[in-house]
């Protein structure tokens, strides 16, 4: 290898002549072969006046080199790579100038190491914590739609709802708003179905020919008319066709499963009348307050004959006295 040393040729690096004139400037070293020739910079910056002393003599470089010890080892390594470099087959400038840049800047180097390390970490911690959010957000979605779908599938959660919308308008038949008596049968249809459903554990799947029957048994159970029994068999039946509709559920059997009661002439007569001995019953019951006062309200209906329509027009002047003593009720 041939290079270009000092002027006293005591060592291979230089300062360029254009930087003879600055107070500090960098040291070179002049790289020449038959193939190659480059100038390399050390990137080390020396003082001009106190490096051209320095390579005045043997004396003075010697000096040099105790005063500035980190100075001198750091261009022994440069020059040790310098002469590896040029020893493999093929030269890359560009991997020497990389070794020699972190001889001359190592601590600079691990600064931008540890910067870009830092930089790599935290990207990673957002990754991570874009991914751990990302998957929180994920699992949070499935367990809304997982609530959605249990939801769906129970007949308790849509009948709540559909009875709350029936109410506030929200539900509507075609244009026109529930009529109150309608909502309050549908109201009363709630605590009917969760006496038979305690637990809300009945699906729009569950409703089979078997789960119709057990219905109408538990109606009947509880001392329900047949006449009674087919109005919540209808309140039920409606009540599957409004959620398949809205796409809730697609048991397509469950609707046609619903049939009404025939109604015997024996139980219409049992729906209607009351004995004597019920009456008597009711004109007996224990009762105080409000409850004592609709009692004598409904017997006053049953012992005059008259229909709900009529008997609450009744007022204090409907109530007389014969010339004998007794109370009557004038009706005309």
């Amino acid at each position: 290898m041939e290079t270009t040393p000092s002027p006293k040729k005591l060592t291979p690096f230089h300062i360029r002549n254009k930087d003879l004139g600055k107070e500090t400037a960098p040291l070179f070293i002049r790289i020449h072969t038959r193939k190659v020739d480059v100038l390399v910079s050390t990137m080390l910056q020396v003082e001009v006046a106190d490096w051209q002393k320095a390579t005045a003599s043997p004396r003075a470089w010697l000096a040099h080199q105790k005063k500035n010890y980190q100075l001198h080892a750091k261009l022994t390594q440069i020059e040790g790579i310098v002469k590896a470099r040029l020893a493999k087959v093929n030269f890359d400038r560009e991997t020497l100038d990389m070794d020699v840049r972190y001889i001359s800047e190592t601590e600079k180097l691990d600064a931008e190491r540890r910067a870009m390390e830092e930089a790599a970490e935290a990207e990673w911690k957002a990754i991570a914590k874009r991914e751990v959010a990302k998957e929180k957000a994920r699992k949070k979605a499935e367990e809304k739609k997982r609530i959605k779908e249990e939801k769906n599938r129970l007949i308790w959660p849509f009948l709540v709802q559909f009875v709350d919308d029936i109410k506030s308008g929200a539900r509507k038949i075609g244009s026109d708003d529930y009529a109150p008596g309608t909502c309050k049968a549908w109201k009363s249809f709630i605590g009917v179905y969760e006496g038979f459903d305690p637990l809300h554990k009945f699906g729009w799947a569950d409703i089979d020919r078997a789960f119709v029957s057990r219905y109408i048994n538990y109606l009947q159970k509880h001392g329900y008319m047949a006449k009674v029994v087919n109005k919540r068999l209808t309140n039920l039946k409606a009540l599957i066709n409004a959620a398949f509709i809205d796409g809730v559920h697609d048991n397509q059997r469950a609707a046609a499963l619903i049939v009404k009661q025939k109604i015997e002439d024996r139980d219409k007569a049992v729906e209607i009348y009351l004995t004597e001995e019920e009456l008597q019953a009711l004109y007996e019951m224990p009762l105080t307050g409000k409850k004592e006062h609709i009692c004598d309200v409904f017997l006053i209906g049953c012992y005059t004959c008259q229909r709900v329509s009529d008997y609450n027009n009744l007022n204090t002047d409907n109530f007389e006295t014969t010339r004998k003593g007794t109370r009557i009720i004038c009706l005309v």
